[in-house]
């Protein structure tokens, strides 16, 4: 069995996506990522997106699921990674969100002035 350290190094160590920049260039003004959280952080996909493109100018809105984590670091992880971003509100979901999602979601996107 594997211990903690050794999955949590192993994370770390992922190979770092490539997201084509067509799919960057659909965002004007905000731009709203899903993510689990993953060992309170951000996956190594989104991470990797962050670094990539240059996000000045734009407004991100995470939108996490978790196990009871909530947002973990992944908020600081978003913010170091795109320092020339503003931070949306942010939505936190505990595992599928329950019976509240849909509404939890519509909150969230009247909070951010998106329709």
């Amino acid at each position: 069995m594997e211990s903690s350290g050794n999955g949590q190094q192993r994370y770390w160590n992922t190979f770092l996506y490539s997201v084509k920049a067509s799919i960057f260039k659909g965002f004007q003004r905000e731009a709203a990522f899903y993510y689990p959280n993953w060992w309170a952080s951000i996956p190594m996909p989104i991470a990797s997106f962050l670094e990539e493109y240059d996000f000045s100018g734009k407004t991100i809105i995470p939108f996490c699921s978790h196990g009871g984590g909530r947002f973990g670091q992944s908020l600081t992880a978003i913010a170091k990674l795109a320092p020339d971003a503003a931070m949306g509100e942010a939505l936190s979901v505990h595992y599928s969100g329950g019976t509240t999602l849909k509404e939890d979601i519509s909150q969230c996107l009247e909070t951010n002035s998106i329709k």
